[in-house]
């Protein structure tokens, strides 16, 4: 997997508002660490994906770099909206705004590499790749909001572009 990294220079940068470079990575660990620190951090990001007739659903939620940073996790329930949208078409954008400077922020665009059905065979990634999202942004595990019969599904999402801006 390799993706292409383009920043876009930040307010006093030497290239504001303009893109600065174009460089390729193969892993989201390779990104800038002030970028990085967003990744890694728990955020709310918007999701955003087409619904098919035209429009995009904007979703904010949990999300993860899978370890290695080859993917993006996103987990959801079965048959949500977005679970029927991303194996529907498999493109996504993934917004993520620092909560204290609003011009800082990353934009992942991705497809759909791989779905995982807790009811698979390798259902488990996705029980605890919610557990492990539940842990980082709530600090509980596991998951407390399952509702009952709820079955999740992991989204592994290979980054096609990433695009930065702005830094701390």
């Amino acid at each position: 997997m390799s993706f292409e990294v383009t920043p876009i220079g930040g307010p006093g940068s030497e290239t504001p508002f303009a893109i600065a470079s174009r460089t390729d990575a193969d892993s989201l660990a390779a990104l800038a660490p002030e970028f990085r620190t967003l990744i890694d951090a728990p955020v709310y990001v918007t999701l955003g994906m087409s619904d098919g007739k035209g429009r995009v659903q904007l979703t904010p939620m949990w999300f993860r770099a899978a370890p290695g940073g080859e993917h993006v996790e996103i987990n959801t329930g079965k048959g949500r909206a977005k679970d029927r949208h991303m194996r529907r078409d498999g493109h996504v954008t993934i917004q993520i705004t620092n909560p204290e400077n609003p011009y800082h922020w990353l934009t992942i665009y991705g497809k759909v590499d791989r779905i995982i059905d807790e009811s698979g065979p390798d259902g488990h990634l996705a029980t605890e790749s919610i557990d492990a999202l539940s842990e980082t942004y709530i600090k509980q595990t596991p998951y407390p909001f399952r509702a009952e019969g709820e079955e999740r599904v992991l989204f592994l999402i290979s980054p096609t572009q990433v695009v930065t801006f702005g830094g701390e």
